[in-house]
């Protein structure tokens, strides 16, 4: 299981989005959009007019935040049952379906980062790297078992899908937010760096111990664990602003 989201529900997501029904259904107009611009969605899908999805959201703690403030927010991961495994194709393109739908209008997407973690060192104490230093999108050429080059091959399949979903939400009016540790070679990848070239998203660094409650801060190791939040969600720079009352003290220590 993934490890909790660097924000662990704490900033509230405060998205200011219309509530507009609850449902709607094509009729004879077949796939016209209706006065909102959003597609029909077939039946017995049962969604709100304007919803946020969490995309591998592990522990769905953002998903969590935001229910509290009034905003719909579905969760999407593999730990949830294989409907939500999205290296399934059909599961896929069914979520492609819904974000394209125009009802879908933010996404948070926690990717998968561990083929694209530079952990990995040729240092004798542990597993090589997993990716080519040239070309990040292929398995290293020294990999020998075929469970380190599927990796790779699923991996690069979630990145490209995670593309896809913020091109287009982006391309029906709404926002989203990719988040993934700031030493992640997946900022490199190309089709994620080019969605992020085109949706002219913002970058903003933040670290673990900012969210951290008094009762959950170690005080006796604070982790500072660098993650770095890409998108267009408003007011996204606003993170750098904010610190717990419990790791203020270690970030002015840390941090200088």
């Amino acid at each position: 299981m993934r490890r909790r989201s660097a924000l662990e529900g704490a900033f509230a997501i405060r998205l200011i989005l219309p509530w507009i029904g609850t449902l709607w259904q094509p009729v004879d107009e077949g796939t016209r959009p209706d006065e909102y611009g959003r597609l029909p969605l077939p039946r017995p899908l049962k969604v709100c007019a304007w919803l946020m999805l969490e995309i591998f959201a592990g522990t769905a703690r953002v998903t969590s935040a935001v229910n509290k403030v009034g905003i719909r927010c579905e969760a999407w991961d593999v730990i949830f049952g294989v409907k939500c495994g999205l290296l399934i194709g059909k599961n896929a393109r069914r979520l492609l379906s819904l974000v394209r739908s125009g009802h879908v209008r933010a996404a948070w997407l926690g990717i998968p980062c561990i083929s694209f973690s530079k952990a990995r060192k040729f240092d004798g104490r542990g597993p090589p790297p997993l990716r080519d230093f040239v070309d990040i999108t292929q398995p290293g050429p020294w990999l020998t078992r075929e469970k380190d080059r599927l990796s790779v091959s699923q991996a690069n399949q979630l990145v490209d899908l995670s593309a896809d979903v913020c091109l287009s939400v982006t391309a029906v009016g709404g926002i989203f937010v990719v988040e993934n540790p700031e030493s992640s070679s997946i900022w490199l990848y190309p089709s994620l760096a080019h969605m992020l070239l085109v949706t002219r998203a913002s970058f903003v660094t933040t670290h673990y111990c900012q969210w951290l409650s008094e009762e959950e801060f170690e005080f006796d190791l604070p982790w500072l664990k660098p993650t770095v939040l890409a998108g267009t969600l408003p007011g996204l720079q606003s993170c750098l602003l904010y610190t717990s009352d419990a790791a203020d003290d270690s970030l002015r220590v840390d941090l200088g």
